[in-house]
């Protein structure tokens, strides 16, 4: 099966697949949700079409710790984190991992607490639970993709993107593989959060390829040109 077809495979079954929760809700492993309707999410005018990936993980942990106690074993899947949203790309044959932060506030703030609030995030975390989040997806127990299948997922190229609801004076890609340094209002805001995506032998292993820093304004325009 081509990539694209797998991709379109994964779509429409994340989307007819069903979790069916304690109070007996079915919720669908995809929800489609502008990235604006997010819960928490700091692009309010936002109209690009995502998935709820916090859902989804939610859906996922829920129907694995279901299986876990039916086979009466005592693993379970606590704490996991999730990316806020997923985009899925046939036609370009990528999928995106979208986290979004709230940092306009901290412009006011001192380095330190910029510092100190940047760095509460564990952005690391969120990646490496969302591509565990992703295996656990596409797995026999629920998507039930078979061994090629499962192997063009892999093969795809990935990126994690941070998107911020500040205005990035800069038209290129903050790519923390690169030496770049960018200021903004005289502070180092931007920088902090460049630097807060560091790139990990686990991302390569999945074709996670790419950490990129966006803000909400650019996004859509983003993806326009994709």
């Amino acid at each position: 099966m081509a990539v694209r077809e797998t991709l379109e495979k994964i779509l429409e079954l994340g989307k007819e697949k069903k979790y069916i929760d304690k109070e007996k809700k079915e919720k669908p492993y995809f929800q489609p949700q502008k990235l604006s309707e997010i819960a928490k999410g700091c692009c309010e005018k936002a109209n690009l079409w995502v998935i709820d990936f916090d859902e989804t993980k939610e859906n996922v942990v829920g129907k694995m710790n279901h299986i876990y106690k039916r086979e009466k074993k005592t693993e379970r899947l606590e704490s996991l984190k999730s990316c806020d949203a997923l985009k899925i790309l046939p036609k370009q044959a990528k999928i995106d991992f979208i986290e979004m932060k709230k940092v306009a506030h901290l412009q006011a703030e001192s380095i330190e607490k910029q510092t100190a609030d940047i760095q509460k995030h564990n952005f690391h975390k969120k990646v490496t639970d969302s591509l565990c989040v992703m295996d656990f997806l596409l797995s026999s127990h629920i998507l039930g993709l078979n061994e090629d299948e499962i192997a063009e997922y892999e093969a795809v190229e990935k990126k994690f993107i941070l998107v911020i609801n500040v205005n990035i004076q800069a038209l290129d890609d903050l790519d923390p593989l690169q030496a770049i340094t960018i200021t903004l209002n005289s502070n180092n805001l931007i920088e902090l959060c460049k630097t807060a995506l560091i790139a990990s032998p686990e991302y390569k292993e999945k074709n996670l390829t790419q950490l990129l820093l966006k803000d909400c304004a650019k996004l859509e325009a983003f993806y326009c040109n994709e």
